[in-house]
């Protein structure tokens, strides 16, 4: 693109699909933290920027560290709940996300019965014990959300979510949707694109 310089930075793990997505267990954890901070700190201070844009919630804790030790200000836009509940399902019908005991016998549960196939006891454990160290990485998330100077919400859903949880000062920015000036009158079709995954609320 046009006037937008594009920097890659070496990591450990090597995909043999350049396309395919790295799985969150190597983006969300101390190691990845302390990596990407440090690489952060020596962009920024190499390239003399004046903003930092956080797009992704792996990213926040080198953001708000960068933005201690350069004195630049850090904006991370949200788009999901990561940064409060990993999981989420706790927040579809109540803005206060779940306390540890509701998240491991609710979310938990309806994470594993309606996203896991071929279940079993060998995967149901391990699943759990990846369940509570996604948990602890969200507190970890949730702290440096709160330090972020500013803080943009997709939607005003976004924001109160974030504001009732703790994470104060949103502002809310939405995703452009371009459509004509007139919509065709009559129409009863709904069009859904998207993944078929209860997340997604296909089923509304």
């Amino acid at each position: 693109t046009s006037g937008i310089k594009i920097e890659r930075f070496p990591f450990l793990k090597k995909l043999k699909n350049p396309k395919a997505e790295i799985t969150p267990w190597w983006t969300n954890n101390i190691s990845w933290f302390i990596y990407t901070s440090l690489l952060c700190v020596w962009f920024v201070k190499r390239e003399k920027f004046d903003v930092i844009h956080v797009q992704s919630n792996e990213f926040l804790p080198a953001a708000v560290i960068t933005q201690l030790l350069t004195k630049k200000p850090a904006v991370a836009t949200f788009r999901d709940y990561q940064a409060i509940c990993n999981f989420g399902f706790c927040l579809w019908h109540k803005a206060k996300a779940c306390n540890f005991r509701q998240y491991l016998e609710s979310d938990f549960k309806f994470f594993y019965e309606n996203y896991i196939t071929n279940k079993n006891l060998i995967k149901f454990i391990a699943l759990y014990i990846a369940a509570i160290r996604s948990r602890i990485i969200t507190k970890i998330l949730f702290y440096f959300a709160t330090k972020i100077k500013y803080k943009i919400a997709v939607s005003q859903k976004v924001s109160e979510i974030f504001k009732a949880n703790g994470i104060k000062k949103m502002t809310v920015i939405h995703n452009p949707v371009l459509a004509p000036n007139r919509l065709a009158k009559n129409k009863k079709d709904i069009v859904y694109i998207g993944k078929f995954s209860k997340g997604k609320g296909a089923d509304l």
